[in-house]
């Protein structure tokens, strides 16, 4: 008798409630125990998202406090120049509250249909790196804000911005608040039968 490929009923339920509970959280608790092997445990998961062509396209750079000091600068500049100074130093005081920082970039391809498979691959990657956080009680925020979409951020992060795309910095730690979660659309409404 052959062993069944199938996972048990448990595990498919628990992943079930792990994707209906898991929610985008920005406020965290500034207890960091435990979180390093909990990132690690989630990029190996990351690393097993479906990925067509096998190409593993993804880039995980967990950020130290001297990049963090970095980061922090650059968005002082970005936002005082747009918003200022005030507004810019509370940004400040909440980012520098942040437990953990992580970069997901993705390799780009010169042919534009597999760059755009390797973005879903890593955009799959975070999926999964989330799920597993959550797994461990790790709240997490993917981020695409402004910031993101700079050169100088990317090389602030060890990324290179000509051959690399970041697809999201993930903010992980300890939820000081779990917010209840909704949809607007149940299954039913948003799944097409055609005969």
């Amino acid at each position: 008798m052959t062993e069944s490929l199938l996972p048990p009923s448990d595990v498919s339920k628990s992943i079930q409630e792990l994707m209906a509970t898991r929610r985008t959280i920005g406020a965290f608790l500034p207890e960091a125990n435990g979180l390093q092997d909990a990132l690690l445990e989630a990029v190996e998961a990351a690393r097993w998202a479906p990925n067509h062509r096998r190409t593993e396209p993804w880039l995980f750079v967990n950020l130290g406090p001297e990049t963090i000091e970095k980061v922090l600068t650059l968005n002082d500049q970005i936002l005082t120049a747009s918003k200022g100074a005030e507004f810019a130093a509370t940004k400040r005081k909440q980012w520098a509250e942040i437990p953990g920082w992580l970069v997901v970039g993705c390799k780009v391809s010169d042919n534009p249909e597999i760059a755009e498979e390797d973005y879903a691959a890593c955009a799959c990657a975070i999926q999964n790196l989330t799920l597993s956080l959550w797994s461990r009680g790790i709240a997490s925020k993917w981020s695409t804000g402004d910031i993101t979409k700079r050169a100088d951020f990317a090389t602030i992060c060890g990324l290179n911005p000509e051959n690399d795309r970041i697809v999201g910095l993930i903010w992980y730690g300890y939820p000081a608040k779990v917010p209840p979660g909704s949809r607007q659309r149940t299954a039913d409404q948003i799944l097409t039968r055609l005969p």
